[in-house]
């Protein structure tokens, strides 16, 4: 990450906003659920990017009505383990990356595998980075996980093996991803400090909804009416 932000935003409904509020956390889903099917596709491998689990923002701070059409709702939108894994991105605080847009295969489709005499590996790094400059619209930020089925909780020669047999799974096309995503805590002080930005055609039942949730649950949190409000 290299741009210096203030705050970045997300377009999302009510109905998730709710689960946000009462659940104090944000919502990771993998690649190969994005509107963007190229997404989850490299050059050598099918659907390696069910194990890239992102969270979706923008630097725009002006309003958006396409982003608003697509991600939330004219009327009714805001803006704002069952298996052992391992997560390797979440041991640093290199998560939040700015995607990069381009028409070049190679950073679209890149080359995730080599090889070191009879070891393989993936650089996963390489995945949810680069996407299509037709969507460059988007000034997309993103959070990006990529999360494993490895249980880290054995002794160094163990998970080596078993990390070349997931591996080797992944490269056959044979293994799963741990789960269809993941939920992240929110730090307490971002939380109250939330701001929520309502949708430009919000319904009066709806504005009542999102200001009964923040009542309820984050009443510290800010809520603004659109700057696009009787405009559209």
């Amino acid at each position: 990450m290299t741009d210096n932000i203030d705050f970045l935003y997300h377009y999302t409904n009510i109905e998730t906003l709710a689960l946000i509020l009462s659940n104090h956390t944000f919502r990771f889903r993998s690649l190969d659920q994005m509107d963007d099917l190229q997404e989850k596709e490299t050059s050598d491998l099918k659907n390696v990017g069910q194990f890239c689990f992102i969270s979706s923002w923008t630097d725009d701070s002006t309003e958006s009505i396409p982003m608003w059409n697509m991600y939330s709702s004219l009327h009714s939108g805001v803006r704002m383990i069952a298996k052992k894994y391992i997560c390797p991105g979440g041991m640093s605080n290199n998560i939040l990356h700015k995607v990069v847009y381009t028409s070049n295969p190679d950073e679209l489709y890149p080359k995730l595998v080599s090889q070191n005499e009879d070891e393989y590996t993936i650089a996963f790094g390489s995945l949810g980075k680069y996407k299509n400059i037709h969507w460059q619209f988007q000034r997309e930020w993103r959070y990006i996980l990529q999360i494993f089925p490895l249980d880290i909780d054995q002794n160094p020669d163990q998970l080596n093996t078993s990390a070349q047999i997931m591996i080797t799974k992944i490269l056959q096309g044979l293994e799963k991803q741990p789960f269809s995503y993941y939920d992240l805590t929110l730090d307490d002080t971002a939380y109250s400090n939330m701001e929520i930005t309502l949708s430009p055609k919000i319904s009066p039942g709806n504005r009542l909804i999102v200001n009964t949730l923040i009542e309820k649950y984050n009443p510290s949190a800010t809520v603004r009416d659109s700057s696009l409000l009787g405009l559209i």
